[in-house]
């Protein structure tokens, strides 16, 4: 008998280390443009570039906190957008999510047409439990695609170099 994985339900809030680590790599980037271009206008330019890349993402962040209530990952796979409206959809998993011990990165596409959602999740911003769990499926998804499509376990095994 088949064991079916228990939902993951997601609740994000912003993530103050991640703030931090915007604001720090920023923060580099500008440092470098300075001692690059030095204090002309081309590094001033540079340096405020890069200023408004970061107040761009701080905004992108925080209308998604607003607007975005809950992901749910259910048992099946299906992926489900709760909205701070009331209103919920279905959502698609976009290719190459980035799953590390510190950060999870997620491209989710609304199926009702609000566009993609980009979620990155910290052990900050969700609880602990539900990080490893999603951690844990998206990770293992891809090999029990791969089990499903093929009846020959030698297909599974590893391969000699």
């Amino acid at each position: 008998m088949a064991h079916s994985p228990p939902p993951v339900r997601l609740a994000p809030v912003q993530s103050r280390g991640l703030v931090r680590s915007l604001y720090a790599a920023h923060g580099v980037a500008v440092l470098l443009a300075l001692i690059a271009c030095g204090l002309d206008a081309t590094g001033l330019l540079l340096a405020g570039a890069i200023g408004l890349h970061l107040l761009q993402i701080l905004e992108s962040l925080r209308r998604q906190d607003a607007e975005l209530g809950t992901v749910l990952l259910d048992s099946a796979g299906t992926w489900r957008l709760q909205w701070r409206d009331g209103t919920a959809d279905s959502a698609v998993l976009l290719p190459s999510p980035i799953v590390t011990a510190w950060f999870t990165c997620l491209r989710l596409r609304s199926c009702a047409g609000r566009g993609v959602v980009t979620l990155i999740l910290t052990p900050d911003n969700i609880d602990t439990a539900s990080f490893r769990r999603l951690r844990a499926r998206l990770l293992w998804a891809p090999l029990a695609r791969t089990a499903r499509r093929s009846s020959d376990p030698a297909a599974l095994a590893p391969r000699q170099p």
